[in-house]
């Protein structure tokens, strides 16, 4: 039988896409799962890009991302392609759950088991580091169905000012989430600012983290995203630590600079 479940990424531009490639990568050859994996590419993907994609069997769909509304930041104009993947069920039928993946993260740990848990339209982590308020969009296993493609292509027709995918999710689904734990998708800024995340040792952030809890933490992450610092593509892992002592910075944990380098290492390999 054709498989129900599959990975999906999203790419608006090649670094994007770079990094959609290095996940892919990671997943079915680090973590040797078997499962198809889709790329949602809108037209400023170029052809360079597409070909190396192709060349791992990801497949490709073609698509153009829904506006954003009023008073939007410009830098998120191309966000809502990701919303699209909840109609890839009209692209494949057999499809009938997928996780849906932002590219700007690290896949630590294999993933396959999320597509084990109850049924639920969305399961997506805790936006931890929020005030402990709603999920985030950087991780959703979601239900492929008519009703729920409604649900959300209504809301994508009817987006209210300076609203992104994180905040329609939250609103128009609110009742549907199956929360997951801030391990599926922690923030590389624990090991900038030597800090612990709530759900790791108690129920706030824990400043003043010794190495070792943050050896300990590292461990446990599932999906690491990159929002410390910037986009992984526009780090030299070798310049951070001079960087930050010429600004008079913290010293950073080694793991910052190593997550940094692992991305770089990827990258190197596998992107055009």
């Amino acid at each position: 039988p054709a498989p129900s479940h599959a990975y999906v990424f999203y790419a608006t531009e090649d670094t994007y896409a770079c990094s959609a490639l290095i996940n892919a990568h990671i997943i079915r050859n680090v973590h040797n799962s078997t499962l198809p994996i889709y790329l949602l590419a809108s037209p400023g993907v170029s052809a360079e890009a597409l070909i190396a994609i192709n060349d791992i069997g990801i497949t490709v769909v073609h698509d153009v991302a829904p506006p954003l509304g009023e008073k939007a930041a410009a830098y998120y104009s191309e966000v809502l392609l990701k919303l699209r993947a909840f109609q890839l069920h009209h692209v494949n039928p057999a499809l009938n759950r997928i996780i849906v993946l932002d590219s700007d993260q690290l896949v630590r740990k294999s993933l396959d088991h999320l597509f084990e848990l109850p049924p639920a339209d969305v399961a997506a982590p805790l936006m931890y580091w929020g005030g402990n308020t709603g999920v985030t969009t950087t991780l959703m296993v979601a239900a492929l169905n008519e009703q729920l493609w409604g649900i959300i292509n209504g809301a994508l027709h009817h987006m209210r000012p300076d609203e992104y995918d994180m905040d329609l999710v939250n609103r128009v689904l609110q009742k549907r989430l199956m929360i997951l734990p801030g391990r599926y998708c922690t923030l590389n800024s624990h090991w900038e600012s030597n800090d612990t995340p709530g759900w790791f040792k108690g129920y706030k952030t824990q400043p003043n983290a010794t190495p070792k809890e943050l050896e300990e933490l590292y461990q446990q992450v599932e999906v690491l995203h990159y929002t410390a610092m910037d986009k992984p593509w526009n780090v030299d892992p070798e310049k951070i630590v001079e960087y930050r002592e010429i600004l008079g910075k913290s010293v950073v944990h080694p793991l910052f600079v190593q997550q940094f380098a692992e991305w770089h290492r990827y990258a190197a390999e596998l992107c055009p």
